[in-house]
Formats: structure tokens, C-alpha cells, sequence
């Protein structure tokens, strides 16, 4: 829903709004596996702030 909003109001680029969210989903996705696999482990302090930033690295990416 809030991807969707931000589309309509012109917050995000007009694309479909699955591949926003497929995108989103895929790149959280890929740093939940990291840390699953062991390669990132990371203090509660740091995990926050390293998934704040990408989330922002990706909204972004979207920006129109």
C-alpha cells in the first residue's frame, strides 16, 4: 500500500508497482540471507543501522 502511494504521488517513478516491491523485497532478502549464513553478524546497534541505510540506498533508487 505505501508503495503504491508513493507512486501515485509521484514520490517513486511510475512502474509497475510489483517491481518496486519485488526489488525491495529481493535486496532486504539478500542481506536477511547474509546474516542467516553467518557471513554477517553483526551487533543489534550495527544490523540496524546497516538495513536503515540500504532500505534508504534503495527508496532512492526509486526517487523521481
Amino acid at each position: 500500500a505505501i508503495v503504491e502511494r508513493l507512486v501515485q504521488e509521484d514520490v517513486f517513478r511510475a512502474e509497475p508497482i510489483e517491481t518496486i516491491t519485488t526489488s525491495v523485497w529481493a535486496s532486504v532478502h539478500g542481506l536477511v540471507s547474509l546474516e542467516i549464513a553467518g557471513m554477517s553478524v553483526p551487533s543489534d546497534a550495527a544490523a540496524r543501522q546497516r538495513y536503515s541505510a540500504h532500505l534508504a540506498a534503495i527508496g532512492r533508487g526509486w526517487l523521481v
